[in-house]
Formats: structure tokens, sequence, C-alpha cells
């Protein structure tokens, strides 16, 4: 039988190893080296898989936060939008308690008188959204007018109901704002003929539009709006503004501006 020297000798003497042994041994550590390389493998397996998990769930609460959030954004914004429109509608509301169809200056009117019988209400301008410093300033200008009259020896005297007055008033005033509608569906100034428009915020934005008008200012953006408008008669113009106004063929307008006296 072949043998093998020991690396251990005693007294010079040899102690043969069978190869079996040899091999058996080298089995061994081959398959306990296998098993290690296994359970490694294993374990890596084990982390990857929970790295994997873990980051699916993370994932998952991520998006379903996300999904959360924007649920709760979106259920914001609706509620945003609930809560412009329920103030928008009350204050519409608020203005037809106040509007006239004779135009802006008589519902400015209207608003006025409310707040007086209201006692200058700063909760009464607050429920109808108005400014209460505004209309105080308002009642300042008015009391100051009717000190000038008074020093001027103007008499006073109220229209009542009567809201044709207060056109006139506006006429006489603004006679040069007038504005006669135009077939095209717009407004066309008669000292400019310009194209002109309601402004969405007058009274008579959404009414049936009136023949002729009279404006306090004109507003430009993509298009021209007139602001603070007023229905008014043609005739009041050549009756209260005839330097202004003339009405008639070209040859009844020369006779006429014959016939007035010329300065000297």
């Amino acid at each position: 039988m072949m043998g093998v020297h020991s690396g251990n000798c005693s007294a010079g003497r040899t102690v043969p190893i069978p190869i079996c042994y040899v091999c058996i041994t080298g089995c061994r550590l081959c398959a306990m080296l296998c098993c290690a390389v296994l359970c490694c493998a294993v374990l890596c397996c084990a982390v990857l898989c929970c790295a994997v998990l873990c980051y699916a769930v993370l994932c998952c609460a991520v998006l379903c936060c996300a999904v959360l959030c924007c649920a709760v954004l979106c259920c914001a914004v609706l509620c945003c939008a609930m809560l412009c429109f329920a103030v928008l509608l009350s204050q519409d509301k608020a203005k037809l308690r106040f509007s006239c169809h004779e135009g802006d200056h008589l519902t400015l009117l209207n608003v006025y008188n409310a707040f007086m019988q209201s006692h200058k209400n700063s909760r009464w301008c607050q429920q109808n959204y108005l400014n209460h410093k505004v209309l105080c300033r308002v009642v300042e200008i008015r009391t100051q007018l009717c000190k000038l009259l008074r020093r001027c020896q103007v008499k006073m005297v109220s229209c009542g109901d009567d809201a044709e007055r207060v056109q006139r008033c506006v006429v006489s005033g603004f006679f040069a704002n007038a504005a006669r509608y135009h077939a095209s569906g717009c407004y066309r100034s008669v000292r400019e003929d310009q194209t002109l428009y309601i402004h969405p915020t007058s009274v008579l934005f959404a009414s049936k539009p009136p023949a002729w008008l009279l404006f306090n200012e004109v507003v430009e953006t993509d298009r021209k709006y007139m602001r603070d408008v007023t229905v008014i008669d043609p005739e009041w113009l050549t009756e209260l503004a005839s330097h202004f106004y003339q009405f008639g063929t070209e040859r009844e307008v020369m006779e006429s501006a014959a016939k007035r006296p010329r300065l000297a």
C-alpha cells in the first residue's frame, strides 16, 4: 500500500496516511465551501428581496401619499371655487337690490339713499359688499357741494322719485359723452364715432341694449368700455346742449346756424 508522510514525525518513524482519508477530507472541505457559498448566495438573495420589498412598499407609500395630497388639493380647490361662486352670487343679489333700469347713476343714487337710511352703518355696508369709507367720503363731498350752493344762493330742490330729472342733469354735465347703439352690436360715440361697449360691471350690461347712452369715462383694455352709463333720450342733447349738438339734414343744420346770433 502506498502512503504519504505526515508532517509530524516521531523518532524518525513514518506514519502512513491513507489516500482515501485525504479524498474524503477534500470532499468535506469542498462540500463545506459549497454550503458556505450557497448560504451567502441565499443570504444575498434574501437581502435583495427585502430591499426590493422595502423599496416597493416605500414607492407604494409615496404614491399613496401623492394621491392623497392630490385628492386633498382638489377638494380644497373645489371648496374655494364654490366659496368664490357663492360670494359672487351674493354680491350680484346685493347689487340687484339697488339696480335701476335707467342706468348706473341712478343705481348709485339708490345706494347713497339706502346708506343714509341705515344711519351710515358699517355692518350694513359689509352685508351689501359696499365700501364704508368711500360712502362716508361721498357724504362729505355732498355736504361741501350743499355749502357751495348756499353760498352761491342756488335753490336746492329734490327730484323725489322723478328719475328723468336726474337723467337730464347728467346730460347737462356729460353731453359730450353720448353714444348710440349700432346694428353691429356695439355702440358708437357721437363725437368721435369710436366703437364702444358697456362695461361688465354696469347694471345695463346684461339687459337689452338701450338706443342711446351717456357715459362718464372710457376704459380701454382689449376693447373700449363705457363706465357709469345712463339711458338718455337723444332729444335731450339738442335741448340741453344745443351749442354742441344739431340734429337734422345738412341744410337744416346750416339754416339753424345762420339764425343763431353771432358773437361780436
